[in-house]
């Protein structure tokens, strides 16, 4: 379950869940397209999420995880699939629960875990985990 063919990392105890809730989740947040494990794994095959992944990957900045991090610690999650906004996982050394990482169009949003997330999305936390310097 990762951008690395052959590499796969286990799934955290918060995705487990998400996954034996539902596999496909058309339209869970904002249009988005919450992607089964079989599509996370085969993302190369889905024109649209290889459109927006190298589109992303095309526009990404030092410190954004396309450009900085090694493809085994990343994975595509879910994709709006009218407009370039992906949600990817991020992996850390030595963590077990990935950080999520939410763009919309040039802006993102860091999330330290999927429950952090889905607290944010639901109205339960004001404020992202996101870190922005300031020029």
């Amino acid at each position: 379950m990762t951008f690395e063919p052959g590499f796969s990392r286990p799934i955290s105890p918060m995705l487990k869940k998400r996954f034996e809730f539902c596999s496909t989740w058309e339209n869970a947040y904002l249009s988005q397209k919450w992607l089964s494990i079989d599509e996370i794994n085969n993302w190369e095959n889905d024109e649209k999420i290889n459109e927006w992944v190298n589109l992303r990957k095309e526009n990404s900045y030092d410190g954004d995880p396309l450009e900085d991090y090694p493809m085994r610690n990343l994975a595509i999650f879910a994709i709006n699939p009218y407009e370039p906004e992906e949600i990817y996982l991020v992996w850390d050394e030595g963590r077990l629960e990935p950080r999520v990482w939410h763009y919309v169009g040039a802006e993102f949003y860091r999330f330290n875990s999927f429950r952090r997330f889905l607290l944010y999305i639901n109205g339960m936390m004001e404020d992202t985990d996101t870190v922005r310097e300031v020029l």
